[in-house]
């Protein structure tokens, strides 16, 4: 009897003890379940965060694409903007020496 009474003991104790392991077991899934799901939410909020980044630094990339254009249209809108007023200066000079000129051999 005491035999089997100790036994009886030790398999009540093992079925606790697994019954406590199993109950830990499914804790532990339970709180790995809810840290995926976390997991999940960041890395969600991680690539709308890199997709807005993105998107802004194309925009800049377009932004400095754009004024380099208009500098350089610009640009080249000054420098023919000077060829005019250079042609129609030296023209003025050549027609004032041309005068001088006439007038030069009028007298």
């Amino acid at each position: 009897d005491l035999v089997r009474e100790e036994g009886r003991r030790r398999e009540l104790a093992d079925i606790k003890l697994l019954d406590n392991l199993l109950e830990s077991n499914n804790t532990n899934a339970q709180r790995f379940g809810q840290m995926e799901r976390e997991l999940e939410k960041l890395s969600a909020r991680l690539n709308d965060e890199i997709q807005k980044r993105v998107a802004l630094e194309q925009a800049l990339a377009d932004e400095v694409a754009a004024r380099t254009t208009q500098n350089f249209q610009m640009d080249k809108s000054a420098g023919e903007a000077r060829s005019v007023l250079r042609g129609e200066m030296l023209e003025g000079i050549a027609d004032e020496h041309r005068a001088r000129l006439a007038q030069s051999q009028q007298d």
